[in-house]
């Protein structure tokens, strides 16, 4: 692949970022790829779901006429015609077209190793990954924030919602770990990797239909439900310190407030019974810390465990749990885009 974009774990700030609240993500070293060859037109191909499509400029044309003028995304989706599974890509390609001027002749490839729906950030990743090579492939040069602005459109599209992919795209094209709050993401300069266990915990519910849910619980006792929004905020930016910090008991601090953010969701409802299995177990292990990542109601838990992570990875796989061991990357998609860099597991970035 010409180039790489991470998977994203949420460290801190699930659901509590979309009121205004601080969220923390961390780029992970698992990737979705692409790479764009000399064609005749743009030509879009997903071969991990065997889908693919060729588009003429004027469709691409027409794509962003459609896209610029909407009144909604919903209704933009549903006027395209198009598989669902190829308009975000196709989107995408369409603005870049459109606002630079450039013929985009290229057969674009994206392949991914992220698991889908289970909070990685997969759409987000790939979407990424595709303009990056695009973009390469061009020769052009384009300001993070117009990147990052053209690479939310294809989540914005995969999810239906005008707001999703803020905290996913930036990780994803910054790597390193991104805190984002009141509509605006920030990279933090960390100075060492994390090691960290992801655990599936089975099926996860759509994230759009959790963050209803806790919705509905504001608008129902709103006074309890900031009290929550603001532990988990809290939470939030005490891990940015902690991050940050070179401190010995660094990674003690870290995961008691992973800890304390788990408990403020289950409280929210947003856990789920496996989930709240697998934390139990990482403390049982000794680990220093665990929650879950994401929309929750299913889904990944991150675990930070203390020395070896042997014995507590085959205490959750007896319990019938998936476990991985994932590092951060501080390569994200600009990396690879601007040098062709290989994934960089450790080093902060300059």
């Amino acid at each position: 692949m010409d180039v790489r974009a991470p998977a994203v774990i949420k460290l801190f700030g699930e659901h509590a970022v979309v009121y205004g609240k601080t969220a923390v993500a961390m780029a992970v070293d698992l990737y979705a790829g692409a790479s764009a060859e000399g064609a005749g037109r743009l030509s879009i191909a997903l071969p991990d779901i065997g889908k693919s499509a060729t588009l003429p400029d004027e469709d691409l044309h027409r794509i962003y006429g459609a896209f610029s003028s909407r009144e909604s995304i919903g209704g933009f989706i549903s006027g395209q015609g198009m598989d669902r599974d190829l308009l975000p890509f196709a989107s995408i390609a369409a603005a870049l077209s459109s606002r630079h001027g450039a013929r985009l002749d290229y057969e674009v490839t994206v392949t991914s190793d992220i698991p889908v729906q289970k909070g990685l950030a997969s759409s987000a990743a790939c979407s990424t990954a595709f303009l990056a090579a695009l973009v390469k492939a061009k020769g052009l040069s384009l300001p993070d924030g117009e990147f990052m602005e053209l690479a939310r459109i294809g989540e914005m599209v995969q999810h239906a919602n005008e707001n999703s992919g803020f905290i996913d795209v930036s990780t994803s094209y910054y790597g390193g770990f991104v805190s984002f709050s009141a509509g605006s993401a920030r990279r933090q300069r960390v100075p060492k990797p994390l090691s960290l266990l992801l655990v599936d915990t089975g099926p996860k519910k759509k994230t759009s239909e959790m963050v209803e849910a806790v919705r509905s619980r504001y608008e129902s006792d709103p006074v309890q439900t900031i009290a929550i929004l603001d532990e988990i905020d809290s939470c939030g930016i005490k891990g940015i310190e902690a991050l940050g910090s070179d401190s010995p008991d660094r990674l003690e601090k870290l995961g008691s407030l992973m800890y304390d953010n788990q408990e403020s969701l289950a409280r929210l409802g947003v856990s789920s019974g496996s989930l709240d299995t697998a934390v139990r177990l990482a403390r049982v292990g000794g680990a220093y810390g665990a929650k879950l990542s994401g929309g929750g109601g299913g889904g990944m838990a991150v675990i930070l465990p203390r020395g070896n992570p042997d014995p507590l990875k085959k205490a959750l796989e007896g319990s019938g749990f998936h476990v991985s061991e994932i590092t951060t990357s501080f390569s994200g998609a600009r990396d690879f885009m601007q040098s062709g860099a290989k994934p960089a597991a450790t080093g902060c970035p300059t």
